[in-house]
């Protein structure tokens, strides 16, 4: 059957079921005169009082039937719990729980009413749900649970409102999940309580191992620069306030940062040295290059074996740092503070001629990969955006999904190297084009399974924004096309987020590939 003959069939049948509803026909005319004449005899002949009395009782009637009502209201409202997480002060049972989305979890408690509430930033806690998700901040009582119906995929993190310093927390499964960068598997944010946190990061481990991804780093711990004979120059990250420890490991080392006020000695030539005929002289000295932030104050120390030393670095940037003693054999490193991206910073310039050759070297290759973490860190956001973020991301698109199949989400890029940020470039123009047919394949096939007749249009003709607009505009301009829904509202978002996907991804790769050959 034609769309069109197929909704004027659909659409026929509209008026006969309204008829219905208002009345029979002539004979039901009929027998409502004869209903009004009956009616007015006898209230002719009743008393008054009788008709005071009728009126109370139908108003007592429309009592009852509303309180009725409103019993049936808070019945339908009421979610059954399909699945069960026992709450103590002591903890959760289970701690991590696994379920399919649509999936109706209930708080339970024996005890004391027990406080639930999701991480999220409605209650001024790192948000570790997915970003739509509504905030819950509710108590557990034994007659009335916490219950919370899981509509979207993800990784949802709850704690105890009375007890997360002790370490009560948990997590619920939702789904497949395959999205690594969404917030129920990021790294605990430090305002977290220590207990919560080592808790959550093992719980983040054990999602992980059962949905077969791999977990973002977290940072490096305070003691992180190990000083040995096999040293190797290193790109250390840490956040504003963040502390820095080097430990010597096997022998005696001076570590200093490159700056103006550490001053390098100058070698005195060879014939000058014989003139002094072995009288002490004064070295000559030179000002250090300056490859730390403006503003840092010099810091050089002297470490014995097993010995170590600490430093706050509160000023954003890259700090570069060299042991005094083992300059010459490329023993620098450097320590990239916060996010500051700004190519013309003091740790970002060529070596010069007071630094020696294989230190130079090594200082280069960490500038090119502290350039590289900049693009990265650049590129993921985007990709976190793109994931999950209020208006268009893959996210909003899949929880208008209430099928098993969904839109993928997007991997974040992982490179150090010129080659790696090549490949990585690469990655991402073949993931635009994959995703680009996936989300053109997914929404429409979804949005005609949602349509309340049966599918009007081919969701595998389908296979550019054009296409799909095209078809959004075809439904909208048929008789009666209210019964559409929303279909040519997603087919439009679908076009729509599409290009803007293409257009995006595209750009992150171009920058990428540009990091790549530059460095």
């Amino acid at each position: 059957m034609r769309r069109r003959a197929l909704l004027a069939a659909f659409g026929g049948t509209l008026p006969v079921s309204i008829a219905g509803c208002l009345g029979n026909g002539d004979d039901d005319a009929v027998d409502e005169e004869q209903e009004d004449d009956e009616t007015d005899a006898t209230e002719e002949t009743e008393p008054e009082d009788e008709d005071e009395s009728e009126t109370e009782d139908d108003e007592e009637e429309e009592e009852d039937d509303g309180e009725e009502e409103e019993e049936e209201q808070e019945e339908e409202d009421e979610l059954e719990i399909e699945e069960e997480i026992s709450v103590t002060a002591e903890g959760f049972d289970p701690s991590l729980a696994i379920v399919e989305r649509g999936t109706v979890v209930g708080w339970t408690t024996e005890e004391t009413p027990q406080d639930v509430a999701f991480f999220h930033q409605d209650n001024e806690r790192q948000t570790r749900v997915p970003i739509e998700t509504e905030a819950v901040d509710e108590t557990a009582t034994a007659e009335e649970p916490v219950t919370f119906e899981f509509t979207q995929e993800g990784v949802y993190d709850f704690y105890h409102g009375d007890a997360e310093e002790d370490g009560v927390v948990g997590s619920v499964i939702v789904g497949d999940v395959a999205d690594v960068t969404q917030p129920g598997l990021s790294v605990p944010a430090a305002e977290i309580p220590d207990a919560a946190r080592a808790e959550l990061q093992r719980l983040n481990e054990e999602a992980a191992e059962f949905l077969g991804i791999e977990l973002q780093e977290p940072p490096s711990a305070d003691t992180d620069i190990e000083l040995s004979s096999a040293f190797d120059p290193q790109l250390v990250h840490k956040e504003p306030g963040g502390t820095v420890t080097w430990t010597a490991i096997d022998d005696e080392y001076e570590v200093a940062f490159y700056h103006e006020d550490v001053p390098v000695v100058l070698e005195p030539p060879a014939e000058e040295d014989d003139e002094t005929n072995g009288d002490e002289v004064e070295p000559e000295t030179e000002p250090r290059q300056h490859r730390v932030p403006e503003g840092v104050e010099t810091f050089s120390d002297r470490l014995s074996t097993g010995e170590e030393v600490s430093i706050e670095l509160t000023e954003p940037g890259v700090y570069d740092w060299y042991c005094q003693t083992n300059e010459s054999d490329g023993m620098v490193g450097s320590i990239l503070v916060g996010d500051e991206r700004d190519n013309d910073q003091p740790g970002l310039q060529p070596p010069d001629e007071t630094i020696p050759d294989v230190a130079a070297a090594a200082l280069s290759d960490l500038n090119q990969r502290t350039r590289i973490t900049f693009v990265v860190a650049e590129v993921n956001q985007v990709i976190t955006a793109l994931n999950h973020q209020e208006d268009e991301s893959i996210s909003v698109l899949n929880s208008y999904i209430e099928s098993d199949e969904t839109v993928s989400y997007l991997i974040p890029v992982q490179a150090e190297t010129p080659e790696e940020a090549t490949a990585e470039a690469e990655r991402l123009r073949s993931v635009r084009d994959n995703l680009t047919e996936e989300i053109l394949t997914v929404v429409p096939r979804e949005a005609n399974r949602q349509l309340p007749i049966p599918p009007l249009f081919q969701a595998e003709d389908i296979e550019t924004p054009s296409d799909a607009r095209e078809e959004a505009d075809e439904l909208e301009s048929e008789e009666g096309s209210d019964v559409y829904g929303e279909a040519p509202v997603r087919l439009r978002e679908a076009a729509d987020f599409t290009e803007a996907l293409e257009n995006q991804l595209t750009s992150l790769a171009d920058q990428l590939e540009s990091v790549g050959e530059t460095s």
